[in-house]
């Protein structure tokens, strides 16, 4: 994923994230069946969907700890 990529990643709201990481895990899921039928082998784009699942919700855990921080200090 480029930079580029993760910088509009971070601008998306948590809801955004959530769908693209659900259609995300779809593709993955697709993926490991057609592997499994086919016998056609995509190691990287297994290794890449899921490091860009992961870079997501890293992204989320970030967005939902600044806002817990910033609860914090208005309180």
């Amino acid at each position: 994923m480029k930079k580029t990529d993760i910088e509009e990643l971070r601008q998306q709201s948590v809801e955004e994230l959530n769908t693209k990481i659900t259609e995300a895990r779809k593709e993955l899921l697709d993926q490991r069946f057609s592997q499994a039928i086919e016998g056609v082998q995509r190691n990287a784009s297994y290794r890449n969907a899921r490091r860009d699942i992961a870079r997501m919700q890293t992204i989320i855990a970030e967005k939902k700890q600044a806002e817990k921080k910033q609860s914090e200090v208005n309180a």
